[in-house]
């Protein structure tokens, strides 16, 4: 398990008028050593990039499943700020209502926030819609509180327009799989639209999870940011970014957690 942990808690007061930052970001395909030039981003509140889910064109929504834990901790820990097992994905309807988010990619990568746990392992799961594995991966976690992020590997059966079930689960007991708590929802894959892929081309970190949220990539748009927080956590135009796209999605929860961002690491086969 690699740990990323830039001691930072973040804080923003929102001004009423403009405010230019000054942020340094390569272009796609450079180093920032490498990179010399500086570019300087307007950010007024009302241009930040709000994530906005698709909302017709994709496909049907997944199928009605129950059973699911929806967040929690192992029995017997704490959580000091109130902050359970969560699955950073857009959080916009009801609470009966179906979790989906969007990719691009066949090989997605999700965002949990973990809380402090006695737990030593998690394990990530995804199903296509008839609940047959496609990928499932037990990880060592130090137990300490962060946002994990998991990148799956190629799944080529990631396909457009289907609807596939992921699960993350802390193993609190390993013998007794039912004190495990769970989270789940829905990831959908879309097809690339060639307009927003001419914008990628052309856009910096920064830009590209704007262009992201706007089209409601979703995984794509938090990922890019999260990796680009950890390279500049004292950024305040990254700061303000990162807090408005959770907001954006119903995250509120989560802008004021440290940026600790962990790699799970699959364990080594028996």
């Amino acid at each position: 398990m690699k740990v990323f942990q830039p001691s930072v808690c973040f804080f923003v007061v929102w001004l009423t008028f403009d405010v230019t930052v000054t942020l340094s970001i390569p272009p796609p395909g450079l180093s920032a050593s490498s990179h010399n030039e500086r570019s300087t981003i307007n950010l007024p509140r009302h241009e930040l990039a709000k994530y906005k889910p698709p909302t017709q064109g994709f496909g049907g929504p997944p199928p009605p499943v129950g059973g699911a834990t929806r967040g929690g901790q192992c029995e017997g820990d704490a959580a000091p700020n109130d902050l359970t097992l969560t699955g950073l994905t857009p959080n916009l309807g009801s609470e009966d209502s179906v979790n989906l988010s969007y990719t691009l990619s066949t090989s997605p990568e999700f965002l949990i926030y973990l809380p402090q746990t006695s737990a030593r392992q998690v394990e990530f799961v995804l199903k296509d819609e008839d609940e047959f594995d496609l990928y499932r991966r037990i990880f060592e976690i130090s137990g300490e509180s962060g946002i994990a992020i998991v990148r799956l590997p190629e799944i080529p059966e990631i396909v457009v327009n289907k609807n596939y079930h992921w699960y993350f689960s802390l193993i609190c007991n390993p013998n007794n799989l039912r004190k495990n708590v769970e989270i789940d929802g829905w990831v959908q894959r879309l097809d690339l639209d060639p307009t927003l892929e001419n914008q990628l081309k052309r856009a910096d970190s920064i830009a590209r999870s704007n262009l992201y949220a706007e089209a409601g990539i979703w995984h794509e748009a938090i990922a890019t940011l999260a990796r680009l927080y950890l390279e500049n956590p004292d950024n305040p135009a990254v700061i303000a970014e990162w807090k408005f796209l959770l907001e954006s999605a119903g995250l509120e929860k989560f802008t004021e957690v440290p940026m600790n961002l962990i790699e799970l690491e699959e364990t080594p086969e028996s």
